[in-house]
């Protein structure tokens, strides 16, 4: 059997949540399932070492003009390839108009639809446009969380019985290590000295950053040697919403204790998270939390707003605080640093939360939906 997958979130998104869930979820494929023959839509010279040892995989250049939404070029390789079945990842943006084998998409979250507000122009076109179809065309759909899961039937004509529910897996490079072992990698790598808050994620607006950084603002009234680290990619898209940071950052006079890393290594992810005192994620939407998830891992404590799919996926192993009490987050974030032991029992919690999150689990339950409909 032939599957093909587009593999755009691993050549042009590196450093977001979407690369990381794909990068994984076929790491791990690729292991547990290796009966197939793995076509990957790619769209860079440089491949991934680590697959060199899989003979069954191909990389396919097909220039896709993705921008306008043309994939006649994806059309005429699965039918000249006898493509069984074609995974679309990213919101089944690459489903080709016309049909020629079987179709599975992954759908991360319904932002244009339900939050408009946190989508640009062409986003939301591209959104409304495409996905209304390729929802009606798929033979199955993969969502990342119940969360989201009812937001596609509350939106779509669609049953629920072509929905999975799938949880992404958490990677095991995430676990436990020594803080000091990790602050001193900081130091040295990254140029960051001393105790720090961290959030993981975009720079976007539905985040929240700038409340954080108020928030922090609050708290190194009363600890003027925390510093707020920043881990996300800052340009393109979120340019703008990251220099209206960079100004409020000068102008509470943070300069020197906010910290923007941009894009990090994937690899140097798990020193972050251990390094930190805790972690931050005040966002109002996420159709699967990843960032926390690998943050409770490394049994670190995790505020956050009890919004979207927040409590499903972390339960009981974080502090949830609801949006109107907002202002309580500041009192939270300085007992906790002062009183450690105080949340031991909450991030023990977390860590065996995490590791539900698994990505044999992930995939077995993937190749499942495969096989149902071959």
């Amino acid at each position: 059997m032939r599957i093909c997958i587009d593999s755009l979130a691993i050549t042009k998104l590196y450093g977001t949540g979407l690369y990381s869930y794909n990068f994984e979820l076929l790491n791990n494929l690729f292991e547990i399932y290796p009966q197939p023959k793995y076509n990957l839509i790619w769209e860079e010279d440089v491949h991934v070492k680590e697959w060199d040892k899989y003979k069954n995989i191909t990389y396919v250049d097909l220039n896709l003009n993705r921008k306008y939404n043309e994939y006649s070029n994806l059309e005429k390789y699965i039918k000249n390839n006898n493509v069984y079945i074609y995974h679309s990842i990213n919101n089944g943006f690459s489903i080709p108009l016309r049909k020629n084998c079987k179709q599975v998409i992954t759908v991360h979250d319904l932002i244009p639809v339900t939050h408009k507000e946190y989508a640009d122009n062409k986003y939301l076109e591209k959104f409304t446009t495409v996905f209304p179809r390729v929802v009606e065309k798929s033979d199955k759909i993969i969502a990342v969380s119940n969360f989201v899961k009812r937001e596609i039937i509350d939106n779509f004509d669609v049953s629920k019985e072509k929905i999975e529910v799938i949880y992404p897996g958490c990677s095991n490079i995430f676990k436990p290590m020594k803080k000091e072992i990790c602050k001193e990698f900081i130091k040295v790598k990254y140029k960051i000295r001393g105790d720090y808050l961290l959030y993981v994620g975009s720079i976007h607006k539905r985040k929240n950053l700038d409340e954080l950084i108020e928030i922090f603002k609050e708290v190194v009234k009363y600890n003027k040697y925390l510093k707020l680290v920043i881990v996300g990619k800052c340009n393109g898209k979120r340019e703008v919403y990251y220099y209206k940071l960079k100004v409020l950052v000068n102008d509470l006079g943070l300069e020197d204790k906010v910290i923007f890393t941009g894009i990090v290594d994937y690899k140097d992810m798990p020193y972050f998270y251990n390094g930190s005192e805790l972690v931050v994620n005040l966002s109002d939407y996420e159709g699967f939390p990843l960032s926390s998830i690998e943050a409770m891992a490394c049994q670190k404590l995790v505020i956050c707003f009890n919004t979207s799919s927040f409590y499903e996926v972390l339960g009981e192993g974080c502090i949830l605080v609801d949006k109107k009490e907002r202002k309580i987050i500041r009192d939270i974030i300085l007992e906790i640093i002062n009183n450690k032991e105080s949340v031991k029992n909450i991030e023990e919690k977390g860590k065996r939360i995490s590791e539900k999150y698994n990505w044999d689990i992930s995939n077995k339950k993937l190749v499942d939906v495969y096989e149902s409909i071959v």
